[in-house]
């Protein structure tokens, strides 16, 4: 018989997921004061977010969620942290269109989870631990059929969203999660389940690797030095060099939505111009990378096209570029 029981989960914290943990909170700190200097930025992108869930989602679970950025738009809306409750059945049918009757013994079930998670709640249980685990167990209960993975999988978006995780009102965790990765993941948090003798922590393992990543694009699209925010035109440069592939227009201003496309195509042109950053393939499909001789210098006198300078500092790069004669100083600072 499998047991609801979720305060022993920080007694032996794997080691990865511990650094996971400790790298999402050292950047998750800096939040209120990204959000204070962003805040006209963040409602655009929170108006965004549902929409690029439900499309992970299609592309995780296979299926038509419909309803999926519905029912994300009236989690997020909330303005109290939500819990398992007898509000479960009406979000199931919101995410998938669907009403299912739920047996009595799997009634006992949520009932024992929902109850299980408020006391580790209420006793402050990390909700990078807690709320996978339980959402493993909802999966496992399955009060609607296979169909119960993308209804937990939205819940839980909601879930760390209302306790503290502001990048998750902004950023899809669907988005970030390798399909192989999760099913893997959750076929093995799931072995001896009903016997009490499964181990969730392979699921909170590939949820927390989605909420660090999460965490990363949120710093990467909303940067801060010194406590201040950045120019958009420092904000593209940061978020081509933090890429670990080539990117696009697009997915630039998918990674910062205040970013106009117009905006985008100036600057990257500046870039592209200055040396900084170079175009890789066609006119349709570009994509941009740092420019392979951007820290070299190119040698011209300060105030021509293209000049740069670049001073280092202990464990600071500091890159100051000028586009042109007249233009203003950009700066992007990279950390070892």
């Amino acid at each position: 018989m499998h047991l609801f029981e979720y305060s022993g989960l920080t007694a032996e914290i794997p080691a990865d997921i511990f650094d996971s943990i400790v790298a999402i909170e050292r950047m998750r700190a800096l939040d209120p004061i990204r959000l204070s200097e962003y805040r006209s930025a963040m409602p655009k992108a929170e108006q965004l977010m549902p929409r690029s869930a439900a499309e992970a989602a299609r592309y995780l679970f296979g299926a038509n969620m419909a309803g999926y950025a519905q029912a994300m738009l009236g989690m997020l809306g909330a303005e109290e942290r939500l819990f398992f409750d007898a509000g479960l059945p009406a979000l199931h049918k919101v995410v998938t269109g669907e009403g299912t009757e739920i047996g009595d013994d799997d009634l006992e079930a949520l009932s024992q989870l929902g109850e299980s998670f408020r006391m580790a709640d209420d006793v402050e249980v990390n909700p990078l631990l807690l709320v996978p685990a339980a959402v493993l167990d909802l999966i496992n209960i399955a009060p609607f059929g296979e169909s119960t993975v993308p209804t937990a999988m939205a819940l839980m978006q909601g879930l760390l969203a209302t306790r503290g995780f502001p990048s998750l009102r902004c950023i899809a965790i669907e988005g970030m999660i390798d399909k192989e990765d999760f099913e893997e993941a959750l076929a093995e948090g799931s072995i001896g389940w009903e016997d009490g003798a499964s181990d969730p922590f392979p699921f909170v393992r590939c949820v927390c690797e989605a909420v660090l990543l999460c965490e990363r694009r949120f710093d990467n699209a909303y940067p801060l030095d010194m406590g201040r925010k950045l120019d958009k035109s420092t904000r593209i440069l940061n978020i081509i060099k933090s890429s670990r592939e080539p990117v696009s227009k697009a997915e630039i201003c998918d990674i910062a939505p205040d970013i106009s496309r117009r905006t985008a195509d100036s600057v990257i042109a500046e870039l592209v111009d200055a040396q900084l950053v170079e175009k890789v393939g066609s006119f349709k499909d570009a994509r941009y990378a740092p420019s392979g001789t951007s820290l070299r210098g190119s040698g011209r006198r300060p105030g021509q096209k293209g000049w740069v300078r670049i001073g280092i500092e202990a464990h600071r790069t500091s890159f100051i570029f000028r586009g042109c004669a007249r233009a203003p100083l950009y700066r992007v600072t990279t950390y070892d």
